[in-house]
């Protein structure tokens, strides 16, 4: 189903001494914002521009996309930070975007940062041990097997990847921070 989207901006002047206002959006979730062209082309000074517009909605996009893909891959993030840069050059436009995701750390692995070791490892013979449920005095129960089992997230790598192994790659990326480049701009 197609949906229609809007926006009411009003402009006075010429571009460069000018200003404009976006008066509002449809769904009336922000608005007035003020614009000028040099908030656009340099300094904000408190004001918008159409790429911050747009960073914020590739953000969005891709932070929705990114998850509906780890969780039909098995692997429903509970947490993604999107951010994204869109670089305007004057007389050329928009020349570069650039995706950067950021997925916390699970608890193995900020134990395994903080201790050098695999918490679910035993330490006198290395063999992996079972971990059905973790609490902590201060935070309560910060793990459990069994809810996460209930939730559909436990599963092994080989069922968590895509046959094509993309969503294991996505939450390799993910998890890394990586950038990625955006429908082909550089």
């Amino acid at each position: 189903m197609a949906t229609d989207r809007n926006a009411k901006v009003t402009w006075t002047g010429s571009l460069m001494e000018g200003s404009g206002r976006i008066e509002g959006v449809g769904s009336g979730a922000f608005g007035p914002l003020d614009v000028t062209w040099t908030s656009r082309a340099d300094e904000p000074d408190g004001r918008t521009s159409p790429e911050e517009l747009i960073a914020a909605a590739w953000a969005a996009c891709y932070s929705m996309a990114l998850s509906h893909a780890l969780a039909g891959a098995g692997t429903p993030p509970e947490r993604l930070e999107t951010a994204v840069t869109v670089t305007f050059q004057p007389g050329e436009g928009i020349v570069k975007g650039a995706i950067k995701i950021i997925a916390p750390l699970t608890y193995r692995q900020r134990y395994q940062q903080s201790t050098g070791r695999d918490p679910l490892r035993c330490p006198h013979c290395q063999r992996a041990m079972g971990l059905w449920r973790i609490w902590h005095p201060t935070y309560g129960v910060i793990h459990d097997a069994l809810e996460t089992m209930r939730r559909g997230k436990y599963a092994s790598q080989e069922t968590r990847a895509a046959p094509d192994g993309g969503a294991r790659r996505a939450l390799r990326a993910a998890s890394g921070g990586v950038p990625v480049s955006l429908f082909g701009l550089r």
